[in-house]
């Protein structure tokens, strides 16, 4: 019972989070462009999350002047000593030009301690703005694997985005190595130099969003 109270306090803290004020200002403007940059969060909000499961927390804020932009899909690309396996995560979401304050989240909480002898994590998707949120979940179960070292990080600039193309915004690595060599340009690295640098991890996480011109997922 305490354990699902906390798995429920988790989601509507989050959300909570999400649906504050952004620090994204609406300013007149004909240029069509899409940002995403890193939100601001209290030292105060963070240290909760932690200590109610929410181990990573990686909150962007958005704008989208762009009319054309439909939807948003948020991925979770999972990689095994640099080759991506079968079962990547997705959830999308349909947006309008009109709503502010948008936000989106990816939250990672440690369920290994409920799970004995597994190395599971479960993983929200949340995507939020003035009118309110949508969000989806994933578990995810690495079997026997215990990492010895682990590093997780996220773009810490804002950054001009292309529609319809994913742009990589944050990162989990989990290794049985003695020590983790992470390049500080991890997240702008191209798909097949991605694969070359994250070779030696055993398990590599990427957090990703499209912006896309079509009202349905790929």
């Amino acid at each position: 019972m305490l354990k699902r109270f906390i798995h429920i306090f988790l989601i509507i803290f989050t959300l909570a989070i999400l649906v504050a004020c952004s620090s994204v200002k609406e300013v007149a403007t004909s240029e069509k462009y899409i940002t995403v940059k890193p939100a601001q969060m209290s030292d105060k909000n963070k240290n909760l999350l932690k200590a109610i499961g929410g181990e990573m927390v990686f909150v962007f804020d958005v704008d989208i002047r762009n009319q054309s932009i439909k939807r948003i899909n948020l991925f979770l690309e999972h990689y095994e000593s640099g080759v991506k396996v079968e079962n990547t995560s997705q959830f999308g979401s349909g947006i309008t030009q009109e709503e502010k304050n948008k936000r989106i989240a990816f939250t990672v909480s440690d369920l290994s301690v409920e799970q004995e002898n597994q190395n599971m994590k479960r993983v929200y998707f949340t995507y939020s703005d003035e009118n309110g949120f949508s969000r989806a979940e994933q578990v995810i179960n690495e079997e026997a694997f215990t990492p010895s070292s682990s590093s997780w990080g996220q773009q810490d600039h804002k950054l001009q985005v292309q529609k319809d193309q994913p742009v990589n915004l944050a990162f989990l690595i989990e290794t049985a190595g003695e020590t983790l060599e992470i390049p500080s340009d991890l997240l702008s690295l191209e798909e097949e130099e991605l694969k070359e640098a994250i070779a030696d991890y055993d398990h590599f996480y990427l957090f990703r969003a499209e912006f896309l011109t079509t009202d349905f997922k790929r």
